[in-house]
């Protein structure tokens, strides 16, 4: 302890990109302006992005096949869901289009492959209502997966039954040694418990039970992107992070606030601060934080410092001190 370590993401044997890795996440499930918000963070990005596979079939955004960096495409399993984001109060009104693993399979198959396209990230389908074993999955994902050669494999660890919340890492170590045929391992944020230490404790526990068979996929963590929770789950094991709140809020100094407030302690209420202006400031700013907090965690690699993870020192150490004390190990 502490778990967090870099590895290499390869396609076809070669090396595509270092883990740590951030990656900007667009949705229109809750955001309905989502178009928009594409096409002014594509001018500003040059870093990998992840889109949904749902999105790109509904022509919610535009496909991005000559997005240089690197291209997650989601399972489209989380717009489909009716229930609402860890990071949000309450549920957005949103109404699912049709959505099931024939179409999921076609956007993929339609997708550039070749070793000149763009590399690009798959991740395994999920649906809601089409919850089953573990086992299940990984056969399903192999299966699709066998015919997209040239595609990065990200397999999504989902809850086994319908009315399961949670992931345990003791359901991982029944196939831990399967999971060696996928290039990345991942797990939504909140199907990892029920609060963020319970979650760290889980991912701490996965990622040990995958070291135990010697799977060395990173582990990707789906839906946290928070410039103050991110370094946690960094801490506990995780390597491959992407989520939504880099569109929701602006980070200042280590914390996700408000767009709007952002505004004001950044350029105060002058005639020239619009709405739109200040959002395109924030989504340029967020940009900027996402990468020197992948720079942070990469000298964390080396030297071992917390304190390198943001401007909230204490905090960082006390929560994965309560860790340590959780899993009944020394910091």
């Amino acid at each position: 302890m502490p778990l967090a370590r870099s590895s290499v993401i390869r396609r076809d044997g070669e090396e595509i990109v270092r883990t740590p890795l951030l990656v900007p996440a667009f949705s229109s499930k809750g955001f309905p302006d989502v178009r928009a918000a594409y096409k002014i963070a594509m001018e500003l990005l040059d870093i990998p992005i992840l889109v949904s596979a749902y999105d790109l079939h509904h022509g919610h955004v535009p496909r991005p096949e000559d997005y240089d960096p690197m291209v997650f495409i989601d399972s489209g399993g989380y717009e489909v869901r009716r229930d609402f984001d860890v990071h949000e109060f309450a549920a957005a009104d949103h109404a699912a289009k049709e959505w099931n693993r024939d179409l999921h399979r076609d956007l993929l198959l339609g997708w550039p492959r070749s070793e000149y396209a763009v590399p690009t990230v798959a991740v395994s389908y999920d649906h809601p209502r089409e919850a089953c074993a573990i086992e299940k999955q990984i056969d399903l994902a192999l299966a699709l997966f066998a015919e997209l050669p040239g595609i990065i494999t990200d397999f999504l660890v989902k809850p086994e039954t319908p009315g399961r919340r949670y992931v345990y890492a003791k359901d991982v170590a029944r196939v831990a040694t399967r999971l060696r045929d996928f290039d990345i391992v991942g797990v939504t944020e909140k199907e990892l418990g029920g609060s963020v230490l319970n979650r760290m404790a889980e991912l701490a526990r996965i990622r040990e039970v995958l070291d135990a068979e010697d799977v060395r996929a990173p582990i990707h963590v789906f839906g946290s992107l928070d410039p103050l929770e991110t370094p946690l789950y960094f801490l506990a094991g995780a390597e491959v992070f992407d989520g939504l709140t880099w569109l929701r809020y602006a980070c200042v100094e280590g914390r996700a606030v408000s767009t709007k407030h952002y505004g004001m302690l950044t350029s105060g209420l002058g005639p020239r601060q619009s709405d739109l202006s200040v959002k395109h400031h924030a989504l340029l700013d967020n940009v900027a934080a996402l990468k020197q907090l992948e720079g942070a965690m990469e000298q964390f690699i080396s030297k071992r410092e917390v304190g390198l993870l943001g401007p909230h020192r204490d905090f960082l150490e006390q929560t994965y001190e309560s860790l340590c004390a959780k899993l009944g190990r020394e910091p």
